[in-house]
């Protein structure tokens, strides 16, 4: 059997340093997120303003799947949090806290 290779991602910018350069050129089209790895592809995690995943090494960017990125990073997937949101919302209602009891009990000396 064949253990299938899993996407390991380390986030920050010492991460993804590795493998891209930050872009300077006015619009902010990449979110640099860290790097990731799956096998042999190594490369820089990165969000596109448009909400894609891709992975960058140097210029070249691919696409990613974007199910299994949102799945390791503990992302939800947008029509997931569409569904849920007003309905969470609208269900909890607040409610005041309970104030625990507290019983204090006088320290008892016998002498003898």
């Amino acid at each position: 059997m064949v253990k299938k290779a899993r996407w390991q991602v380390r986030l920050g910018e010492l991460e993804w340093s590795k493998y891209t350069y930050a872009r300077d050129d006015g619009e902010a089209t990449f979110k640099l997120l860290g790097s990731l790895q799956k096998g042999q592809q190594r490369g820089a995690l990165a969000q596109r303003a448009d909400g894609v995943y891709v992975m960058l090494v140097g210029d070249f960017e691919t696409e990613l799947n974007q199910p299994q990125i949102r799945n390791v990073l503990g992302v939800p997937s947008p029509a997931t949090v569409a569904a849920y949101a007003p309905a969470a919302r609208q269900a909890s209602p607040q409610t005041p806290a309970k104030v625990p009891v507290v019983t204090i009990k006088k320290r008892r000396t016998f002498t003898i």
